[in-house]
């Protein structure tokens, strides 16, 4: 290997282990800061990046109307599906009703064409019986 080569690619590991080690250095200065308030009962003071009190509250303030205004979004989303769910099975109900309504009325014709034909047979019966006793009389 070219040593320009060899020389580029320490210089890249020289620069990733050094952005490394420059985070892991942040970290542990965060965590010294909580360990110190810790001991000592003292509130910690915000490591570099962190966020004051203040600003944690006015974050914490405008999530909960955030959270507040989503809810009431969503409570009437799922109220509105209720709805229209209410609308539907009302709409089923008629449905079914006007089909059994339907149904009563077809098996009430059939009932009375039903007794019709037997009035129809019973009186073609009895005429015929008419006839063949007139017959024999004659």
């Amino acid at each position: 290997m070219d040593d320009t080569v060899v020389g580029e690619i320490l210089e890249g590991i020289k620069d990733v282990a050094g952005d490394v080690a420059g985070a892991l250095g942040q970290e542990l200065k965060k965590v010294g800061h909580t360990a110190a308030s810790q001991v000592s009962g003292k509130a910690p003071l915000p490591a570099p990046g962190w966020p004051s009190r203040q600003e944690v509250s006015k974050l914490d303030k405008k999530d909960k109307e955030f959270s507040e205004e989503a809810q009431t979004e969503v409570r009437s989303r799922i109220n509105a599906i209720y709805a229209e769910h209410a609308v539907r099975q009302k709409k089923l109900a008629m449905q079914q009703d006007q089909q059994q309504s339907a149904q009563a009325g077809q098996k009430q014709q059939i009932l009375q064409l039903k007794k019709k034909e037997a009035m129809d047979v019973s009186l073609a019966k009895a005429k015929s019986n008419a006839e063949i006793k007139n017959y024999g009389a004659e």
